[in-house]
């Protein structure tokens, strides 16, 4: 299937003078085409990827407990949402606040067994698309296509 806004970014970019633009626009709009079907797998469990990254962040953790400024540094979306987001997974039972044992002016985020139990519940379907995702790509032209986005991210990240 054709995205059918290939042909307007193609135009977009050729009245711009084409080149390095074109490139951007072409990784934000598969950006989005995989956010999208993130998106379409995870609504049957009624979570964002924005709070199934939360889920993930404190799933990985040993103590499954995370600072909340730490989840913003490691969300991969807008870090301004994250007491929003995290406020719905505590109403939704998913997750609780607790206090830093160290520090008081710290809130901690803690992964409580329902929330363990949707991410668990969600990994079949999501290995299954993830599978769907890769297959388009050689191992080589994965490992090619990581190593080009990490050097491309590190120097975006330098001070210009």
């Amino acid at each position: 299937m054709v995205d059918p806004r290939d042909e307007f970014y193609r135009r977009m970019s050729e009245s711009a003078g084409g080149g390095p633009d074109f490139t951007v626009l072409q990784l934000l709009q598969t950006s989005s085409v995989v956010e999208q079907g993130l998106a379409r797998q995870l609504q049957p469990s009624g979570l964002s990827p924005s709070s199934f990254n939360v889920l993930s962040i404190l799933h990985t953790q040993e103590n499954q407990c995370v600072a909340l400024h730490e989840i913003g540094r490691l969300l991969l979306t807008s870090r301004a949402n994250i007491t929003g987001l995290v406020d719905s997974l505590c109403r939704r039972g998913l997750v609780e606040r607790v206090p830093h044992p160290d520090d008081r002016r710290t809130k901690l985020a803690r992964l409580l067994p329902a929330g363990e139990q949707l991410i668990e519940e969600q990994r079949p379907r999501l290995r299954a698309w993830k599978e769907r995702v890769k297959r388009s790509l050689s191992e080589t032209e994965r490992q090619q296509l990581q190593e080009l986005l990490a050097r491309w991210r590190s120097d975006l990240l330098q001070p210009s």
